[in-house]
């Protein structure tokens, strides 16, 4: 049974809306209160007051994408030559990249092929798994803003505009290289940046491998 069938089936999709909208109002009410004051639940105090802003961005994509529907079993724009590539390798055995392509694609084909190794190949499957890794994108664009000095406010705005940017939304839904590229190279920035301020062979390790990656997205 697919999400959206299970979702509008007996009230699932109310009673999942329900769920998703409480605990938003629980992170504005807490963001509403004085920091002295605690919130309904003391288990969620200490997440809420650290990742409120990002919990919300979460949620809001969660809630948009359930709008959207992001299911059906087509290509969209050119996605189809980048998922051809990932069957052929899924589903023929075969590292044979389809001709249309202009780039490495490497680092974003073998991603493609793990989230088809678990859920079987679909244009649905590499979908979703766009719209995962944007949803990590938004953080790291949240987590970049307050690097540099932004205001927690300031950041979540800023976030929401590129989460809503016609560019970066639409091809959210699609398997292309756009969305990929640009959540891989600000990871690889982030991690680059705790290396300068740390020094830390850990940090330095891991930001080249991202920094590869990138390289052979």
């Amino acid at each position: 049974m697919g999400l959206y069938p299970f979702l509008f089936r007996a009230g699932n999709l109310q009673h999942f809306v329900n769920i998703l909208c409480r605990y938003l109002k629980e992170i504005l009410r807490y963001q509403a209160k004085h920091r002295s004051e605690t919130v309904s639940s003391p288990f969620m105090q200490p997440f809420l007051q650290q990742y409120r802003y990002q919990s919300a961005l979460l949620l809001i994509w969660t809630l948009v994408l359930l709008v959207v529907n992001p299911q059906g079993e087509f290509p969209l724009n050119d996605d189809f030559s980048f998922a051809k590539s990932v069957f052929n390798l899924c589903e023929g055995g075969r590292f044979l990249l389809d001709d249309w392509l202009a780039m490495t694609l490497l680092t974003q084909l073998f991603y493609g092929v793990a989230w088809c190794e678990l859920f079987g190949f679909s244009f649905e499957v590499l979908r979703f798994s766009t719209l995962v890794i944007a949803g990590a994108g938004l953080l790291l664009f949240f987590n970049l803003l307050l690097w540099f000095g932004a205001a927690r406010k300031l950041a979540f705005f800023s976030t929401l505009l590129l989460a809503f940017n016609p560019l970066w939304f639409s091809l959210s839904f699609t398997f292309m290289t756009d969305v990929h590229f640009l959540v891989w190279m600000m990871a690889a920035l982030l991690l680059w940046l705790r290396y300068l301020r740390s020094g830390t062979a850990s940090s330095y390790i891991i930001a080249l491998i991202l920094t590869l990656a990138l390289v052979f997205l």
